[in-house]
């Protein structure tokens, strides 16, 4: 199933809903490819990522390879921090992903509140 995006500016972040699912490693990058261009239109580093309505159907493979793939782009010297609502039906690989992104040092967190995730999102500290 494919994804969709809505996006809406909320202040200092973009607060971005998906729907559908991620099957592969090429549905994972070309939708970040996607949603970073979005945040870089409107200069907006922190995000918010609503994928409570998402599926992920990859392997640990596949998010490895994703999260090495945000490091070939130096998302973590971009500036952006990334906070996610993930599906709890699939916490699992949504945690999974979390691990390998913070082993690369990137700003990336699961909240299962939007209330906290956004205190974080928007705090100063990392």
């Amino acid at each position: 199933m494919p994804i969709t995006f809505k996006t809406d500016s909320r202040g200092s972040y973009l607060y971005i809903k998906g729907e559908g699912g991620y099957s592969s490693f090429q549905d994972l990058k070309k939708n970040i490819d996607a949603l970073l261009i979005e945040a870089n239109k409107k200069s907006c580093s922190r995000i918010l990522l609503d994928q409570r309505n998402i599926t992920v159907n990859v392997d640990a493979f596949d998010l490895i390879k994703f999260a090495d793939y945000l490091d070939s782009i130096s998302i973590q010297s971009s500036g952006f921090r990334i906070v996610a609502l993930p599906n709890p039906d699939f916490i699992d690989k949504f945690n999974a992903f979390q691990t390998a992104a913070n082993n690369r040092s990137f700003a990336y967190r699961l909240f299962k509140s939007e209330t906290k995730a956004v205190d974080w999102l928007v705090s100063t500290k990392a």
